[in-house]
């Protein structure tokens, strides 16, 4: 990946923001703001983002229909949920929606660092996952098979239905 990794925060607390924004710069991302989902989704439509930090609660679209949307229209942007008021069943909700991590705010700076260093990792394993399949696929699929007998034709239908 070329460049420094691009971070989108999302967060209706400007002290929020601007925390996040010295922490993450100082660790190497590239980072825009955004007040609120709709415009995190306006900044989504024109730039690409290799994880996003959402609130929970915000006015308007809430962290979790944020969340809905990005793995919806960019599932390879990794999504950790953040909110100051933690509870068990928001988090099973933001991990059964996609998202990668889910924090309670405040959050230590380098906890935070490993959180969004584990979903990247996870994206990458994924992203080689793909790749090594293709490659299996166009190296032993059935496309490779050498045979032309109607037997054998019948054969490769009947497998890869």
């Amino acid at each position: 990946m070329s460049g420094a990794l691009r971070a989108l925060v999302v967060d209706d607390d400007r002290a929020v923001r601007s925390a996040l924004k010295i922490n993450l710069t100082k660790a190497g991302y590239e980072v825009f703001l955004a007040s609120n989902a709709t415009e995190a989704l306006e900044l989504l439509k024109s730039n690409p983002f290799d994880i996003l930090l959402t609130d929970v609660k915000m006015p308007g679209l809430t962290g979790l229909e944020l969340l809905a949307q990005v793995r919806t229209h960019w599932p390879d942007t990794r999504v950790v949920v953040m909110t100051g008021f933690g509870s068990v069943k928001d988090a099973v909700s933001a991990m059964q929606a996609g998202a990668s991590d889910y924090v309670i705010k405040p959050i230590e700076k380098e906890e935070l660092l490993l959180i969004l260093d584990r979903a990247l990792q996870t994206r990458a394993m994924q992203r080689e996952l793909v790749r090594l399949r293709r490659e299996v696929d166009e190296k032993y699929g059935f496309t490779n098979i050498i045979g032309v007998s109607p037997a054998m034709r019948e054969g490769y239908e009947q497998v890869q239905i």
